[in-house]
């Protein structure tokens, strides 16, 4: 025979004192452990349990606070590696979650100044100031970026963004296919390179090289990412080579 449920009100309703001691219970837990972390930052096992929750509730002005007092924590101030971790994930909430791109930006400088080849905090630097618009600064920091030490598939993406933003934020050709030049030097179909050129030729008049460069992306890339230049190499050999055939096959491509 089943038991019976006991109820706590005329209207039927289960009783919800387990849970109201449960939530209980996690208050005082988290209560505890934020009165262990103030009086002490180096507790590890306090920081890294704040952390969790103050992460999961989407807690993010508190989350700042632990960062910040974890930071100044003795055992953390004089270590760069433990402290270059948590400036970049400080960096991180203040500019993706509290959305305060000044602050994040002070904190990612503080980070570049411990460790001048921290690679990170001068891309997270550069996308922020590119957002800004502010060029000058975008340039200052892909110069520190580019010091540092990348593997080369990494390095061709930095050169390929360089490029793009030298031609398409600065108007400056020149620039923008040397920038081009070295990723290619370091893969020679890598793909935003060879997109960028190949956009950079067409604009100069220089259509037989962009329609080589547009035929080397058909044959490195797979699937639908072929589609976009089996178009523009259709494009290009209706409108400006008259070939109809070659641009009929391209459009056929793209649909395939």
């Amino acid at each position: 025979k089943r038991a019976s449920v006991p109820v706590d009100r005329p209207s039927g309703e289960r009783p919800n004192s387990v849970r109201r001691d449960g939530e209980d219970a996690l208050a005082q837990g988290l209560d505890a452990q934020q009165k262990i972390f103030a009086s002490n930052p180096d507790d590890r096992r306090a920081f890294e349990a704040l952390e969790e929750h103050f992460f999961l509730e989407g807690d993010w002005p508190a989350l700042v606070r632990v960062y910040r007092e974890r930071i100044e924590a003795p055992s953390i101030v004089d270590d760069p590696a433990q402290k270059g971790a948590l400036l970049f994930r400080l960096g991180q909430i203040l500019e993706d979650r509290i959305l305060d791109l000044d602050a994040a930006c002070e904190t990612y400088w503080t980070l570049a100044r411990i460790d001048r080849t921290n690679r990170p905090a001068l891309r997270q630097l550069r996308g922020i100031h590119e957002r800004r618009g502010q060029w000058d600064m975008v340039l200052q920091l892909a110069e520190l970026e580019a010091a540092t030490t990348m593997p080369p598939y990494e390095r061709a993406q930095f050169e390929s963004e360089l490029g793009r933003i030298w031609h398409r934020r600065l108007g400056d050709r020149g620039e923008a296919e040397r920038a081009y030049a070295r990723a290619l030097a370091l893969d020679a179909d890598f793909p935003p390179a060879l997109e960028g050129l190949s956009a950079l030729c067409l604009e100069s008049g220089r259509k037989d090289e962009a329609a080589a460069l547009l035929e080397r992306l058909t044959v490195r890339l797979r699937g639908p990412e072929r589609a976009p230049f089996w178009l523009a190499l259709g494009r290009l050999y209706a409108l400006d080579t008259g070939d109809r055939e070659r641009a009929r096959r391209c459009f056929a491509a793209a649909l395939d």
